[in-house]
């Protein structure tokens, strides 16, 4: 940081700083940080041609920079301090983290920026990450942060405010309370929008205004080419744990290094009065369990194509967020139901806080797809495999559940294992794979093994194989087989019988007829011969 060097206005000559003091002293606070709101993320840098790359210079402070800025860079507008009213112009501001670490930003969204020398000409802006705004604001998809200004949002009256107003003999005030406590447009406060400034009062914006043209975030929204690239949708909030480092994109994935915890088949969100985040007094917590739980989709809808914002409560089932339509028509999470009061699905709704807590939660039946790797899980009971699991494997061979140990579950509704294989092309060789999945054992009898090998073969090998429980047209050997396999001890046992008697035949001249005799006796002796010792079949 610059400024009065003290030591050298005394080596100069001067006998008093007291005039630098005090212009120190007058000064206003330094603020190290500003607020800004995205007007565009170049996310990808190749999108633009010189001549659009040309248009974008000619309305920033440090044109110069935006030719080599880095991928993830972003076009900001500073807000802080109404430099917005004054600057001018926008600024190119660099990721403040290295490119191992990218974090997600949209337009029109509010970041922190910096620069390097907050007193010094802005030559390159830092952008650190969105800014973190309440509750009823705060979106893991988009947040729109001027929402934090609007009066009617996330503060629902007090009882005594409702009786004040309602039985005031002010018309004015009945006629206000009677039009508020809506989500319908053109009602009090109506749907979630993206206003500038404070709602209802023009005199007081963030950005300005210009006659004739779009509102100014509008015009942002819809002129942002990385814009065309984002999907605004509704995402559930995830309640994490003191210990947890937890990961998340704006479109429902997510990384939780944390601890074994979720919704299992036994164990379902009937109307919780917690998140399974929660465990009082630690009840529930199993130490050594440590878990990375991936995850893509948590609390997911029935049905994505019928989303309902005015869905009733007994069809918000699960970990599903409610979800509510904002002004520009997308459903996206309903952050404040308790300024509803005149809605009927969320007049009961007193405080955002308590609104459906367990939204989100990690949920072993319905989240759409996840990879779990925990060192200490009951991980066949979560998923209630043992209900899954055919009884003859239970009852003749020992299979149970099991539970306290290291698991990896992968879970989802399609899954597909592959190896690759890719012909050579150009300076691109040839790379033929190979499948193995290997069970160890100090016995080398009860090593289990399946491989799939890049010359076409199917290699499996066990101390026991068993395919079945030996049901009617269970299995088949070949595409469209219909053939039955032949049972080798109830063949022998007919041919047996059918030797005995074609032996004892006689001829028409009363004598044994020799040859019949010599071959069913050969026969005979060689029915065992023919059975395998490896295959049985039922």
């Amino acid at each position: 940081m610059s400024g009065t060097d003290a030591a050298e206005k005394l080596s100069a000559g001067g006998s008093s700083v007291g005039d630098e003091i005090a212009q120190v002293r007058d000064k206003p606070p330094l603020s190290i940080l500003s607020r800004a709101v995205v007007v565009e993320v170049l996310n990808d840098v190749s999108l633009r041609t010189a001549e659009e790359l040309e248009t974008l210079t000619s309305g920033l402070t440090n044109p110069d920079v935006l030719e080599f800025a880095p991928r993830n860079s972003i076009i900001a507008r500073v807000i802080s301090m109404g430099e917005e009213k004054a600057s001018s112009g926008d600024m190119v501001c660099f990721p403040f983290f290295p490119s191992h670490f990218q974090l997600p930003l949209k337009q029109g969204e509010q970041v922190w920026v910096f620069v390097e020398s907050p007193d010094a000409p802005k030559t390159i802006g830092f952008w650190m990450s969105r800014i973190s705004e309440p509750d009823y604001v705060e979106d893991l998809n988009y947040t729109h942060g001027e929402r934090r200004f609007d009066q009617d949002v996330g503060i629902p009256a007090k009882t005594s405010d409702k009786e004040g107003s309602e039985s005031s003999g002010d018309e004015g005030g009945e006629e206000k309370a009677e039009d508020e406590g809506y989500k319908d447009e053109g009602k009090k406060p109506g749907p979630p929008s993206f206003v500038n400034g404070i709602p209802d009062n023009d005199a007081v914006t963030t950005l300005t205004e210009k006659e004739g043209e779009d509102a100014p975030f509008e015009m942002i929204y819809t002129g942002s080419l990385a814009g065309q690239s984002f999907t605004m949708e509704p995402v559930p909030r995830f309640t994490k744990r003191p210990g947890d480092l937890v990961l998340q994109g704006s479109n429902n994935a997510s990384i939780v290094l944390g601890q074994d915890r979720g919704w299992t088949v036994e164990e379902r969100p009937e109307k919780p009065e917690n998140s399974n985040a929660f465990t009082p007094e630690g009840e529930g917590l199993r130490p050594f369990s440590g878990t990375i739980d991936i995850v893509a989709g948590r609390g997911r809808f029935p049905a994505t194509d019928k989303l309902d914002p005015d869905a009733a409560e007994d069809k918000l089932v699960d970990t599903i967020p409610r979800v509510i339509k904002n002004t520009k028509g997308m459903l996206e999470i309903d952050k404040n139901p308790s300024v509803y009061q005149k809605d009927d699905l969320r007049k009961e709704i007193k405080e955002n806080r308590l609104d459906r807590p367990h939204e989100g939660d990690p949920d072993f039946v319905h989240d759409a797809s996840r990879v779990y790797v925990s060192m200490n899980t009951d991980g066949d009971k979560n998923l209630a495999l043992d209900d899954m699991t055919p009884g003859y494997m239970k009852d003749n061979h020992g299979v149970a559940a099991i539970d306290e140990k290291p698991y990896i579950i992968t879970k989802s509704t399609e899954i597909r294992i592959v190896a690759r294989h890719t012909k050579e092309e150009g300076d691109r060789g040839q790379e033929t794979g190979s499948i193995r999945i290997i069970r160890e054992d100090e016995e080398g009898e009860k090593i289990c093994a399946i491989l799939m090998t890049p010359d076409g073969k199917i290699l499996i090998d066990a101390k026991e194989i068993v395919i079945g429980d030996g049901r009617d047209g269970q299995i088949f050997l070949g595409d469209k087989a219909e053939e039955p396999a032949v049972m080798g001890d109830t063949l022998a046992d007919m041919l047996g019988k059918f030797c005995d008697q074609a032996g004892a035949e006689v001829g028409n001249q009363g004598f044994p007829l020799a040859q019949l005799k010599a071959a069913c006796t050969t026969l005979k002796a060689s029915l065992d011969q023919f059975k395998s010792s490896v295959t049985k079949v039922k």
